[in-house]
């Protein structure tokens, strides 16, 4: 009897620990924007001149569109899900859901930059060049 006792509010206090640790819409926008912004920044740094004084003020505009854009698009093509215990982020790309980030225990763990930037690229058509998938 005190087994079974110890065991149900061992799995309440898990359960409650679980679901008030779960991370909200707002933690999953800005961890998948951080992953877009580290795509774009990284595409930018690959595709402009190193060293010249035009590659560097590219850069740097490109940092400041970049981290001006990503924010909002992730914002509008996010759907947030909260399964009380856990919530998850999912875009839509071609007709079907995908997850891109998962939150546990007040995390939040995304997949990897490319397929974030590969599905975006479905939402905004701006961001196909730097897609893996796309023809460019």
């Amino acid at each position: 009897m005190k087994k079974t006792i110890f065991i149900t509010i061992a799995i309440v206090v898990v359960f409650l620990l679980l679901a008030f640790t779960r991370p909200v819409r707002e933690q999953h926008c800005d961890a998948v924007a951080q992953r877009v912004e580290s795509v774009l920044n990284g595409y930018a740094h690959d595709n402009l001149p190193q060293n010249s004084t035009l590659g560097t003020i590219g850069a740097a505009l490109g940092r400041i569109i970049n981290d001006a854009v990503a924010e909002p698009l992730v914002d509008y093509a996010i759907s947030y899900h909260n399964y009380v215990v856990c919530s998850t982020a999912t875009i839509s790309y071609r007709g079907e859901d995908k997850i891109v980030s998962l939150g546990l225990l007040g995390k939040v763990f995304t997949i990897d930059n490319e397929k974030i930037v590969e599905y975006l690229s479905g939402v905004n058509p701006i961001l196909a060049p730097i897609s893996p998938d796309s023809d460019a």
